[in-house]
């Protein structure tokens, strides 16, 4: 068998999620890549829009997944305008992490951890509790709970 048989390649591309914040609840997918292009000469594929869901007051809020570059550009706007309505925008700074080996910046579907944690705590790592029973925020004042 080649080498070339038994091996996948894949780009690595930098990623950043924005936010678009506080749209009408009649704003639509379409509305959001065809106003990226006018305004911005932003060319933002459907499957890059990774959520457009309700947000409070009959809001929505979209989830974007663009290369870094095409970010930046979008985030410099500050923010976005969709007929007569303007949108702010910002960079989501949330975390990816696996929930199948604990680790940060991959999903389950990337682990090549072989030991499953699916049933361990996310806040300490230990096997013999849930997030919510953990009593790590019992210790450590900024928890927040």
């Amino acid at each position: 068998m080649a080498l070339a048989e038994q091996v996948e390649g894949r780009a690595l591309s930098n990623l950043t999620r924005i936010d678009v914040l506080d749209m009408d609840g009649e704003t639509t997918r379409d509305e959001i890549i065809r106003t990226l292009s006018e305004q911005l000469s932003v060319r933002v594929e459907d499957s890059q829009i990774k959520s457009l869901r309700p947000a409070h007051d009959g809001c929505q809020r979209a989830t974007l997944c663009l290369p870094s570059v095409v970010a930046e550009s979008i985030l410099k706007a500050g923010n976005l305008k969709i007929g007569f309505s303007v949108f702010r925008i910002h960079k989501n700074t949330s975390t990816v992490r696996c929930y199948r080996c604990l680790a940060f910046g991959h999903v389950a579907a990337r682990s090549s951890d072989t030991v499953h944690k699916t049933n361990w705590c996310l806040r300490c790592g230990g096997k013999d509790h849930k997030a919510k029973e953990c009593s790590l925020c019992d210790q450590q004042s900024s928890c927040g709970r």
